[in-house]
């Protein structure tokens, strides 16, 4: 019996490669896995490959954040510099030729609205104004004649207060006849400088209330042989007529 219990030598051999084949997978596991560990432990974590992504996004707010308000502070300021200008002139067109030989057809006119916020019009200054009624748009005519002032035309020839009117800003004269008419308050007496071709003071048999006027022309802006200030001639020499 003990001799049958006695290992053979085919048993031993088959038993010893048994322990080396499952020494060689334990060692093979155990590397494979230790492999997988240094990887993970080496590799990017999915927490820092999105952290890293966000990074550039951050940046390009904080970048693209001051462009913005500099663009929306550029936009307010040029809405309040255009609505300040629209307050303050206006573009007018010049239409017709009533104010040859100074102003022609097409002219284009900036208009100082504000002019005669704080004073009143002065004799030879151009205005512009809505027109009298019937009249459906603007009109442009020199100012010659204030309140208080007694206006009379004799063959053409101006007179304030029985004396004749010196005009240094030229004019194409007529021979026409107006009356003896005293400016009431608040009302300036307007004439065209082509006179035989206006339609002004003398056609509606009235002055022009200070009311309807809008500005008084200032720059002529177009066409560009004419850029300046508009035409008001010699102002002194043009507020200096007698009252006597």
């Amino acid at each position: 019996m003990l001799d049958q219990d006695r290992p053979t030598p085919q048993t031993e051999t088959a038993t010893a490669n048994g322990l080396r084949l499952a020494t060689e997978g334990y060692v093979a596991e155990a590397g494979a896995s230790s492999a997988a560990r240094a990887q993970h432990s080496s590799g990017p974590r999915t927490s820092d490959v999105v952290e890293d992504a966000t990074e550039p996004t951050r940046q390009q707010r904080s970048r693209l954040w001051p462009l913005l308000r500099d663009l929306a502070e550029t936009f307010v300021l040029a809405v309040l510099i255009f609505a300040a200008l629209r307050f303050a002139v206006q573009n007018t067109i010049v239409q017709g030729d009533s104010m040859e030989p100074n102003l022609t057809h097409g002219q284009r006119l900036l208009v100082n609205k504000l002019a005669f916020r704080w004073h009143q019009p002065q004799r030879g200054d151009v205005v512009v104004f809505h027109g009298p009624d019937g009249h459906d748009r603007d009109l442009i005519k020199r100012v010659v004649a204030l309140p208080g002032e007694e206006i009379e035309i004799r063959d053409g020839t101006v007179y304030i207060n029985g004396r004749p009117m010196d005009e240094p800003w030229g004019r194409i004269p007529d021979h026409t006849a107006f009356p003896a008419y005293l400016v009431p308050p608040d009302h300036v007496f307007v004439l065209g400088d082509n006179r035989p071709n206006s339609n002004d003071s003398r056609t509606w048999g009235a002055a022009l209330p200070l009311s309807r006027i809008v500005g008084q022309a200032w720059l002529s802006i177009w066409p560009a042989d004419r850029l300046g200030q508009v035409n008001k001639g010699n102002s002194a020499a043009a507020s200096e007529v007698p009252s006597g």
